[in-house]
């Protein structure tokens, strides 16, 4: 019973949003990015004071794993707007970033450039929602 209520109350709050179900759909957010001042003090904070396990490093980049989720510390790079710290991006983790790419365009997503390699085998291409923050979607090509 409580199921049956649960999905009349799905399609009830997807209809008065005026939402319909889409034809690609993001489903996991994997990566929550930092900009930080000095990468390594944020490692020793994040990895020595609140005990977070430090994944991996690639150039100006730290990972943590946060259970489930990775925190990723982007460091290394001058500010030119002191506000730029206050950014945080949310990474949805897909199977292949260039069909995702592709697919959320043509539903009238703008992305700021084409999807390039970050680290390795894995691809992102980043994006803003309606009120400025950053997006991005990341995975192998």
């Amino acid at each position: 019973m409580w199921l049956t209520k649960f999905a009349a109350f799905s399609l009830f709050t997807l209809a008065a949003f005026g939402q319909s179900e889409p034809r690609f759909r993001l489903s996991k957010a994997a990566v929550v990015i930092l900009a930080v001042t000095d990468l390594n003090r944020a490692v020793e904070f994040y990895r020595d004071r609140l005990g977070l396990r430090l994944s991996r490093t690639h150039e100006d980049f730290a990972f943590f794993d946060a259970g489930g989720i990775t925190i990723a510390l982007r460091g290394g790079r001058p500010k030119v707007d002191p506000t730029a710290l206050l950014a945080s991006e949310i990474s949805f983790e897909v199977e292949h970033v260039k069909p995702a790419y592709e697919a959320l365009r043509a539903l009238g997503v703008e992305f700021r450039r084409e999807p390039m390699v970050v680290t390795g085998t894995t691809w992102a291409a980043n994006f803003r929602d309606p009120d400025g923050h950053v997006l991005s979607i990341s995975g192998p090509e």
